[in-house]
């Protein structure tokens, strides 16, 4: 599938066939490939699209690790249930996510093998060019959310992606 812009992959998000109240999407992707960037971009064109970062699942005592456990059970499994989630976010403030229309969890480790059955879209995201870590080579080789994605986005042109809204399949 090629999406071109971001307000028809919006549209081909909300087209598609529920199997439950919330529409769940897994934006993952390597930390510079622009995956906030279309985050973000999504959000501004449709505002009732409701945006979970895995930055609020940090583990306690694990600096830069994610309690994805906590997202999964907190979150995605309420959501995938029909019911509300309600979470603490990483300054301990309570956040409340009503279950239907649309939420997006992003960030890089979002759609690993434990989560990614819980979304019913995936997506992939990087810049092309862009040189993986090892963190991020292993987390494929572990999880396969590049190969796994219903959607695999090049956002290279970061400048182009926020000026039209634009970006390009890999």
């Amino acid at each position: 599938m090629r999406v071109d812009r971001v307000r028809d992959l919006l549209a081909r998000l909300h087209a598609r066939p529920r199997r439950r109240l919330t529409l769940l999407v897994g934006l993952d992707g390597t930390d510079a490939g622009g995956r906030r960037q279309l985050a973000q971009a999504l959000s501004e064109n449709d505002p009732h699209l409701k945006v979970v970062s895995l930055t609020q699942f940090v583990a306690e005592g694990e600096e830069g690790s994610v309690d994805w456990r906590r997202l999964r059970s907190r979150v995605l499994l309420q959501l995938v249930r029909g019911s509300a989630a309600e979470y603490e976010d990483a300054s301990g403030r309570p956040q409340h996510l009503a279950a239907g229309g649309m939420v997006l969890v992003e960030g890089m480790g979002a759609c690993r093998r434990q989560l990614a059955s819980s979304y019913d879209y995936r997506i992939w995201v990087e810049s092309s060019g862009e040189s993986r870590s090892r963190e991020v080579e292993q987390y494929l080789t572990e999880h396969a959310a590049d190969r796994s994605a219903d959607l695999r986005a090049d956002c290279s042109d970061l400048t182009r992606l926020r000026e039209r809204g634009e970006f390009l399949q890999l």
